[in-house]
């Protein structure tokens, strides 16, 4: 259970800052990282 939420936690906030990509190159960077 608290592995479960160690990676949904991180995973949740990432995805939803680079969703909001105008220009699609922050996602791109967001993902590489």
């Amino acid at each position: 259970m608290v592995s479960k939420r160690l990676i949904f936690m991180p995973a949740r906030p990432v995805v939803t800052r680079f969703a909001p990509s105008p220009t699609g190159y922050l996602h791109i960077g967001g993902a590489r990282t």
